[in-house]
């Protein structure tokens, strides 16, 4: 003898009902209820979106990658410039470009030659930036040459007074 189950529609308990009422109400909202105001952002996006100016820089050469300084945001009305290693694979770019990808480091991070290097082994361009526009100064990432610790430029972002340690300013005051 086979066991055969029959089909049963599940009829609702009253909580049950009065959870899904609640649940429409929340997702649909309730007659009154205003939208949330619109959100303000510290950043200009149509600037941070735009192409930033480029120029190469014979600073922290990596070998097999441009080094290059691009226009930053701007820190306390102050125009900023991010130092970057970019490279593309070696050979023709396939159809449409290469694919790529924008290596960002963490806090207390800077712009890594190897990551670079890395991607483009494995076909993608890349870029690598440091965010606050410093420039690296260690030979274990793949520098040429000797740079002395705690090298800068003029046009860099704020000085690191410790990981995020602007964070209590207002946000338009941070360095993010």
């Amino acid at each position: 003898m086979t066991n055969r189950r029959r089909p049963t529609t599940a009829i609702p308990s009253a909580s049950g009902v009065a959870l899904l009422a609640l649940a429409a109400t929340l997702l649909v909202g309730s007659p009154g209820r205003t939208e949330p105001p619109p959100r303000e952002l510290p950043w200009n996006l149509p600037a941070l979106v735009a192409t930033p100016r480029m120029e190469e820089t014979d600073r922290c050469p990596a070998r097999g990658m441009k080094a290059l300084f691009y226009e930053g945001a701007d820190s306390k009305g102050r125009p900023t410039k991010v130092f970057a290693y970019y490279a593309a694979p070696d050979g023709q770019p396939p159809a449409g470009g290469w694919p790529a990808v924008v290596c960002a480091h963490g806090g207390g991070g800077t712009a890594y030659p190897d990551w670079v290097s890395a991607w483009n082994a494995r076909g993608y361009a890349a870029i690598a930036m440091d965010l606050e526009g410093h420039l690296p100064n260690r030979h274990e990432f793949g520098l040429e040459g000797p740079w002395p610790g705690g090298d800068g430029h003029h046009d860099a972002g704020p000085a690191r007074c410790d990981w995020f340690g602007d964070r209590d300013l207002p946000d338009d005051a941070q360095w993010f």
